[in-house]
């Protein structure tokens, strides 16, 4: 072999030491923990991956961040065996006077979708005409009150339009408690205003996200966040003279079953449906800390009724007792 056909094999291997050497100082340089800093350039990944280098694969940073609030979704918990003691906590006062409409809407329940027609909802509804007073359900402190277009407190800016938080004294289980008053046409409190439960804090409206007047009254566990609710009709006294059903419903393996049709029932008669709703959704709706429910049926009369499902093809019943003032609990266990 002539020293000219040896010289490009002495060649190769330099090129191929230097390209290595270049490629790894740019892996240097670009990388870091998955997720926090993107590498330098994406070709520095190209180059390894010529080499036979794995490297991991390039993020890029948007260059300007997303001004949308997107709630943590959390997760629909299975049943707890030991659970707290499951003890009613009706701490609340409704937020429209009986001379108003005080039923919550039946229509757009916590956790419920409106049929289909709505997001996920974090509350419920008091359906009453423009400037029907809103009250306090409780004493507390406003800790906000105005446009929610600057300041996230809902699903996203300008979610509620106008709207009202509390923070009450009477906390439970060791944690805070708030409430939430959206959509409400007129604000007469100011932040870090006293109120005492009943006084006057708002004006029923329809600002922001709302198809007509009505109130969105919100609880809030724990934490003052979207993602923290909730159901109110376990904290808001049943009407004189009817209870509470808050049930789970769920496998044989303990998980809870999503987004099924429940119908309810009087035991008398049991083919003429009273009331039909869905479970809690799987994920941005959040149990009772004290009822670990996913299904909760309010203001039902007080007597015998009857809880029917039909799942994998098979009918479940389960009958169950609803006394005046007080908050009844129902186990569904199902084949999965």
């Amino acid at each position: 072999m002539t020293e000219l056909d040896a010289r490009p094999n002495r060649i190769l291997p330099i090129l191929l030491v230097v390209s290595l050497g270049v490629a790894l100082v740019l892996l240097i340089l670009g990388s870091g923990p998955a997720g926090e800093t993107p590498l330098a350039d994406e070709r520095a990944s190209e180059v390894l991956a010529a080499l036979g280098v794995a490297t991991r694969v390039p993020t890029r940073v948007p260059t300007t961040p997303r001004a949308v609030y997107v709630a943590t979704p959390r997760p629909t918990v299975p049943l707890i065996e030991t659970p707290p003691p499951r003890v009613d906590h009706y701490t609340l006062r409704r937020p429209i006077a009986s001379a108003h409409t005080d039923q919550v809407a039946s229509f757009y329940l916590y956790g419920s979708r409106g049929g289909g027609a709505y997001p996920i909802h974090h509350g419920v509804e008091f359906v009453n005409p423009l400037g029907t007073p809103v009250l306090a359900a409780a004493d507390g402190t406003v800790v906000f009150a105005g446009e929610d277009l600057h300041r996230v407190v809902g699903a996203r800016s300008g979610f509620y339009g106008l709207a009202i938080i509390l923070e009450h004294t009477d906390a439970w289980q060791g944690e805070r408690v708030y409430t939430v008053y959206g959509h409400v046409s007129e604000v007469r409190v100011a932040e870090g205003e006293w109120v005492q439960a009943g006084q006057v804090i708002g004006l029923v409206g329809e600002e922001g996200a709302a198809e007509g007047p009505h109130l969105h009254f919100e609880v809030r566990y724990a934490e003052n966040a979207y993602s923290a609710t909730v159901n109110p009709e376990l904290w808001l006294e049943p009407q004189p003279g009817l209870g509470t059903l808050a049930a789970w419903i769920g496998t044989l393996d303990g998980e809870p079953l999503p987004e099924l049709r429940v119908v309810i029932a009087r035991a008398s008669s049991p083919g003429v449906p009273y009331r039909e709703l869905l479970t809690y959704p799987e994920t941005q709706v959040n149990p009772d800390p004290s009822w670990g429910e996913n299904l909760v049926v309010g203001d039902l009369p007080s007597g015998e009724w009857v809880l029917q499902i039909y799942h994998n093809g098979r009918h479940y019943e389960e009958r169950f007792t609803v006394q005046p003032g007080v908050t009844s609990f129902l186990t569904v266990r199902v084949a999965s």
